[in-house]
């Protein structure tokens, strides 16, 4: 995402450029749950058992079905609401360990927020960004040969990172 704002500063102002608009790539908030694998050792857990009690206890698990008449519908079971709608809640999800006890989440797991992009996008199996360009040009192909000149001299993007011209100059070399 970081290479989106930088192609978008470089086109910004590049001529028969209108607008160009990079999305943006912070903004989301992620709730990021890492187990703490010595912790769930002394427990005689495993990191799956700790994603089981996470994917349970707040997304929900399909137990079985019902029928009715044709008709199936899942029987989902979760924690209520009030157990999984803040930090202190989740920290506070209680874990079966050997012996019947229970010890809450936050001793065998760290439990923070996290910032990260506002949605994940992938196509063919590689994160992607999207940068919006709209130009006055009459020629799109010669825009987006001078301005793609212009992007691999001024936007040094880290390895693995590229960009692809889509939309209007898609459509115009799929016509040709």
């Amino acid at each position: 995402a970081l290479a989106g704002e930088q192609i978008e500063q470089a086109l910004k102002d590049f001529p028969e450029t209108r607008s160009v608009f990079a999305e943006r790539s912070e903004g989301g908030r992620y709730l990021d749950i890492t187990p703490n694998r010595e912790a769930i050792a002394r427990y005689g857990l495993t990191v799956d058992d700790i994603n089981q009690v996470v994917e349970t206890a707040i997304g929900g698990n399909t137990l079985s079905y019902t029928v009715e008449g044709r008709e199936r519908y899942p029987i989902n079971v979760r924690l209520q609401r009030d157990f999984r709608d803040s930090l202190s809640a989740i920290r506070q999800i209680p874990v079966a360990v050997s012996g019947g006890a229970q010890v809450p989440l936050s001793e065998l797991a760290s439990i923070e927020y996290a910032s990260g992009p506002p949605e994940i996008r992938s196509e063919n199996g590689q994160l992607v960004a999207y940068v919006s360009i709209d130009t006055i040009a009459s020629d799109v192909g010669g825009y987006v040969q001078k301005a793609g000149n212009h992007l691999r001299q001024t936007v040094h993007a880290p390895p693995g990172v590229y960009w692809e011209w889509a939309g209007s100059f898609e459509q115009l070399q799929q016509v040709e």
